[in-house]
């Protein structure tokens, strides 16, 4: 998924305010992100957040080589990677 994929999708699911929030994340180069496992959602996920937001996801995926195939191809940096 590249930037404009993502900003797609996202703009589609979520209010204006987050996807502006979502938006000036997408603009920040090297941004620090967590990639982290989770089943809050009832479905087994790896959500990708940036570091100094935790509970604002930017995506979630099935698996976590797709997440970090996502935060490469954001340009991000992994700060943290679970399971």
């Amino acid at each position: 998924m590249n930037k404009e994929q993502w900003l797609t999708s996202f703009k589609e699911e979520c209010s204006t305010d987050q996807f502006l929030k979502a938006l000036k994340y997408a603009d920040t180069p090297h941004l620090p992100v967590y990639v982290f496992f989770s089943d809050e959602t009832g479905e087994p996920l790896f959500a990708v957040t940036p570091v100094k937001d935790m509970g604002f996801w930017l995506y979630a995926f099935e698996t976590k080589e797709e997440a970090v195939n996502f935060c490469s191809e954001m340009n991000w940096n992994i700060v943290s990677s679970e399971r």
